[in-house]
C-alpha cells in the first residue's frame, strides 16, 4: 500500500550536467570546423580597372553634366 503524498514518477534528474555536456559537444564541433576549414587564407589583392565616363565635346567640367535638382 502506498504512502499518502507519495510521488508516484521517478524524479527528475537535473538539468545542469546535461547543459554542459551540450555545450562541450558545440565547442568541440566549432574548433574542429575552424580547423578544417584552415584559418585565414592570404589572398591576392585585385585592382579592377572602371572605365570613366566619356567627357563631352564642348570640354564642360563634370559639374555641369549632372542635373540639376
Amino acid at each position: 500500500m502506498a504512502i499518502l503524498g507519495q510521488n508516484y514518477r521517478q524524479r527528475r534528474r537535473p538539468m545542469g550536467p546535461l547543459i554542459l555536456i551540450v555545450l562541450a559537444v558545440l565547442i568541440v564541433a566549432f574548433l574542429v570546423f575552424a580547423y578544417s576549414r584552415g584559418g585565414e587564407v592570404s589572398t591576392a589583392r585585385v585592382e579592377k580597372q572602371i572605365p570613366l565616363p566619356t567627357a563631352t565635346a564642348s570640354g564642360a567640367g563634370p559639374d555641369t553634366a549632372l542635373p540639376e535638382g
